[in-house]
This record gives structure tokens, C-alpha cells and sequence, in this order.
């Protein structure tokens, strides 16, 4: 999951991020709603990140479970 919206923000989904000093008021609405869709790719990826952290802790602690 984590590695398909990263795939999907390299290939143009970009980030609703704004360059310094790039007023945002004057972009078009195809690259406002290109900026939405990226933000929503990264919202994904980041939650895919935590959830891989998460998955991989509660393994270690059945590992540790099982040594002990």
C-alpha cells in the first residue's frame, strides 16, 4: 500500500504543498484539483507507513513473547 501511493505521488500527484513566495490563488483548477488528489495520495502513504511500524513492533513483542 505504502509503496503504491508513494509510486502515485512520484508520477505526478505531487503535493498540495505551495512554493515560497507562489501565490495560490492564481492557479488553475486543474492543477487545484491535481494539489487535492496528491495531498490525498500522501495522507494514504503516511498511514500506510504507520501502520507497517505498528504491524512490525506488535511482531517483535510476539517474537519476545515466545523466547521468553
Amino acid at each position: 500500500m505504502t509503496i503504491v501511493c508513494l509510486n502515485l505521488t512520484a508520477q505526478g500527484a505531487g503535493s498540495a504543498l505551495a512554493l515560497p513566495g507562489e501565490d495560490v490563488y492564481l492557479l488553475p483548477q486543474d492543477e487545484v484539483d491535481a494539489r487535492a488528489y496528491g495531498a490525498k495520495i500522501d495522507l494514504l502513504a503516511e498511514q500506510g507507513m504507520l501502520n507497517c511500524i505498528w504491524i512490525l513492533k506488535a511482531c517483535m513483542l510476539l517474537l519476545y513473547n515466545r523466547l521468553t
